[in-house]
């Protein structure tokens, strides 16, 4: 009996294979369009989403060109944060929402050399406009962040991050 069913099943797939269905296919180009549309929507939406969490906090940060938002609130007097230097920093990391996803006190540092790759683009951008000693607050975007996939562990894809920052110590390599 289940024999014939499953062989009913399969003819009934075969002959509906031979139908011809019309269906609705965009050119290359329109379908460009759309996606690009809806990638403008969706960074409009987090500017908005970020400018309104940066407001609810009175806070005064600058803006950069790549669309991180900064704020140097307690200055440091040590040496400059450059590319190709070791820096050991600490940080907290949260989501907008104020749901906080990873914490690296001083005693448990993060050691990283900008421009490796190693940390999210934001925050790589961020500590290279600070010296050691300097609190930060950095409000990264998606796309500087964990883009559209999230760290696959506490960070959602397409997340807009809030970091508080303070470098350590700046070595050089050698």
């Amino acid at each position: 009996m289940q024999i014939v069913g499953v062989s009913v099943l399969f003819m009934l797939s075969l002959s509906s294979c031979h139908h011809e269905q019309k269906q609705a296919v965009l050119p290359v180009d329109s379908l460009n369009e759309h996606l690009i549309n809806a990638n403008k929507l969706m960074v409009k939406d987090e500017s908005k989403d970020i400018e309104d969490f940066i407001a609810r906090h009175g806070w005064k940060m600058t803006g950069s060109g790549t669309g991180l938002r900064y704020e140097i609130f307690e200055k440091g007097n040590g040496r400059k944060t450059e590319p190709e230097k070791q820096l050991s920093i600490s940080y907290s990391v949260s989501l907008l929402d104020g749901t906080t996803c990873y914490v690296y006190d001083q005693a448990h540092p993060v050691e990283f050399i900008p421009g490796h790759g190693e940390q999210a683009r934001g925050l790589e951008e961020g500590v290279l406009l600070m010296r050691e000693g300097d609190h930060a607050r950095l409000v990264v975007p998606s796309h500087l962040a964990f883009g559209k996939s999230g760290d696959n562990n506490k960070i959602p894809g397409n997340s807009a991050l809030y970091y508080e920052v303070i470098v350590l110590k700046v070595k050089d390599l050698k």
